[in-house]
């Protein structure tokens, strides 16, 4: 059992995703929220008086303070290799938002800053957090419903249409887009149920490129031979929705809102998930049970992993062609 106190955690950026962590925070008993780094003063002085900590100017001020032992990093993503350098210079432990970085080589420096500095380095929240798919990912793993074969992922949502985009909100090259800040998420999913390790990409695009793409589609082979497809679309034109079906030798699964349903020798079981908490919350029972030495899943190699995977999903659309192992990047240790 264990009695050590609350880990004192630290928000750089107090935009949604940082001000959705501050709730997670609040509401767990692993952590307490000592510090938010934002450059804006209009931001640190509500911050201050609505969360109740210390503010400082940026990352090196936060970490450099001594009154953080992790750090949630949820700045622009152009800023991302900073913040993990500087925390992880300080002995400082981060929850990086996805994408870990605009490229894979500033990801792979990500990576290597935290290995060299002794730190843990996860990456997330994504959806793949969500109870659900970890269910699934351990019907794939016991071998429920024998082996994995394929998965079908699909996904509608309003991106486009839940406020203005404007240039810089379209850009993938600053990491944004929406292949990269919302298709991270399906792509996240995907690799957590087939195994994480992707070996061929081909995909396309609709309704613009570099980031101003409505939607995509991909096609992924992983090294274990399952197979995999993901269509996206944010364009708001129909309701929202996600399904994923995971077909196996031995029977399917799909995933709906409220949990699995199991077919198998002709028969339907529903398994019924309660979500329980937010992906924000179960990022921090993640963090709190690495530095208990638990091998955590969404670790810097595992972002830098799904990142490689978008980034393929674009060269190949750009290609019309198949990219092939360019998962190399993930691997590749230093």
């Amino acid at each position: 059992m264990r009695f050590h106190a609350p880990r004192r955690l630290g928000i750089i950026g107090a935009g949604v995703a940082g001000e959705l962590m501050s709730h997670a925070v609040l509401r767990s008993n692993r952590f307490v929220l000592t510090g938010l780094a934002d450059p804006d003063p209009d931001v640190r002085n509500r911050v201050s008086a609505e969360w109740g900590c210390p503010t400082f100017t940026d990352a090196t001020e936060l970490v450099a303070s001594g009154t953080v032992d992790v750090v949630y990093v949820a700045t622009p993503t152009a800023h991302h290799l900073g913040a993990v350098s500087a925390a992880a210079a300080a002995g400082v432990h981060i929850i990086c938002e996805k994408p870990l970085a605009t490229t894979a080589a500033d990801a792979r420096e990500a990576v290597d800053c935290a290995r060299r500095a002794g730190v843990s380095l996860l990456v997330g929240p994504t959806l793949s957090y969500d109870t659900r798919y970890r269910v699934l990912q351990q019907i794939v793993t016991a071998r429920r419903l024998g082996d994995l074969l394929s998965v079908q992922a699909t996904s509608f949502t309003d991106w486009h249409r839940r406020r203005t985009r404007t240039a810089h909100d379209l850009d993938a090259a600053v990491g944004n887009g929406l292949l990269l800040r919302q298709g991270a998420h399906q792509i996240d999913i995907v690799r957590l149920i087939c195994g994480g390790d992707v070996r061929a990409v081909s995909g396309a695009l609709h309704g613009g490129v570099g980031g101003a793409e409505q939607g995509f589609s991909a096609q992924l082979s992983f090294a274990n031979g399952v197979q995999a497809s993901a269509y996206y679309d944010g364009s708001g034109a129909v309701p929202e929705a996600d399904e994923l079906f995971a077909t196996f030798t031995g029977g399917g699964v799909r995933v709906h809102p409220g949990g699995l349903h199991l077919h198998a020798d002709g028969q339907l079981t529903d398994l019924p998930v309660d979500p329980a908490t937010s992906v924000w919350d179960q990022a921090l029972v993640e963090m709190d049970q690495t530095l208990d030495g638990r091998i955590p899943i969404h670790d810097g190699e595992w972002g830098l992993g799904t990142l490689a995977a978008c980034l393929a999903i674009y060269e190949a659309a750009a290609a019309h062609s198949i990219v092939f192992t360019h998962q190399s990047l993930y691997q590749e240790k230093s």
